[in-house]
């Protein structure tokens, strides 16, 4: 599984929509082993933009502190699956969490985040930003 997770000043970034720049790393669904593949910085990002460059860099999960339900809704659509409310940390720190078991997130249910899409109201950084 790839993973995303949106970083500033070296680690999770509070706000995953205004987030540029993202750590990216590769899980071994049978042995757990963690890969680091890199830092991606994107040319368009916000929570309409930013699914849409993650799926073409593979992308299956985000990992990330604050998301909106629509920036949830819009992962989803791109068949991205979001874990939010990570604590703040590094994200090395936050992917050994995640393999041993103790990352302590909130993972949305997909079938229950099926509201309207970004710029309805929901998600601060369409609204205010775009």
């Amino acid at each position: 599984m790839r993973i995303a997770i949106p970083v500033e000043n070296n680690e999770l970034a509070k706000d995953y929509s205004a987030s540029s720049t993202f750590a990216v790393y590769d899980v071994d669904d049978e042995t757990r082993r963690v890969s680091y593949v890199g830092r991606e910085v994107l040319g368009e990002f916000g929570c309409a933009r930013t699914p849409v460059e993650l799926r073409k860099l593979e992308v299956e999960m985000v990992i990330g502190h604050h998301l909106s339900q629509n920036a949830v809704n819009q992962l989803l659509e791109y068949g991205i699956l979001a874990a939010k409310d990570a604590p703040l940390m590094g994200p090395d720190a936050i992917m050994a969490h995640l393999v041993s078991g103790t990352l302590q997130a909130t993972s949305p249910d997909p079938a229950m985040h099926r509201a309207p899409s970004c710029g309805s109201g929901g998600c601060e950084h369409c609204t205010n930003h775009d």
